[in-house]
């Protein structure tokens, strides 16, 4: 009966918890998050079919998937000494590093969105950035500029007055037209 199948679970001392700490340890917090939802959805259909009486994978313990090294930002010094680094490193000036890097510091994007910024993206008057898309590879096609995935991802973002003086300099030196990147 299903009383004998979860006193067989409680018996094994919490076997779902047990299985599901064994997959987090082999593949990860988020596999053992969706481990839990299949198991938990499967349980609890023969719950509703009356296979039995409750859902053990329910009782089992939350599974934490916050970042082991959370994202932490440059201080001041920092980002100046980096800028520093770069502006004075040919191949990183031949690469056109120092302003994308400068970019993403004023901005705060990643480095897929602020490679994604077009010219009609950027409003020099307003001093603001639209952020609309991220560059992202694919196998086999190679990087590709994609619409963001959510509402929350299109923004637009006040920059600061040496980011736009910075790229007011750069629209004027290189040839933009509203359609090339930045």
């Amino acid at each position: 009966g299903d009383d004998a199948a979860i006193a067989w679970v409680h018996r094994r001392g919490g076997l779902p918890d047990r299985h599901l700490r064994a997959v987090e340890a082999k593949h990860g917090a988020a596999m053992a998050k969706q481990t839990k939802t299949v198991l938990s959805q499967v349980i609890g259909l023969a719950v509703r079919h009356d296979a039995l009486t409750q859902n053990p994978v329910r009782d089992a313990s939350p599974i934490s998937t916050k970042p082991k090294n959370p994202p932490r930002a440059f201080t001041a010094p920092q980002a100046t000494q980096l800028m520093a680094a770069l502006t004075y490193d040919d191949q990183a000036v031949a690469r056109d590093l120092p302003a994308l890097i400068a970019t993403m510091l004023a901005s705060g994007l990643r480095l897929g969105e602020a490679c994604a910024v077009l010219w009609r993206c950027v409003d020099l008057q307003a001093g603001t950035l639209e952020v609309e898309a991220t560059v992202v590879r694919i196998k086999g096609k190679g990087l590709l500029r994609k619409a963001t995935k959510t509402a929350t991802g299109r923004r637009i973002l006040r920059l600061p007055k040496w980011s736009i003086e910075m790229l007011r300099e750069r629209s004027r030196a290189v040839s933009a037209t509203p359609d090339t990147p930045v």
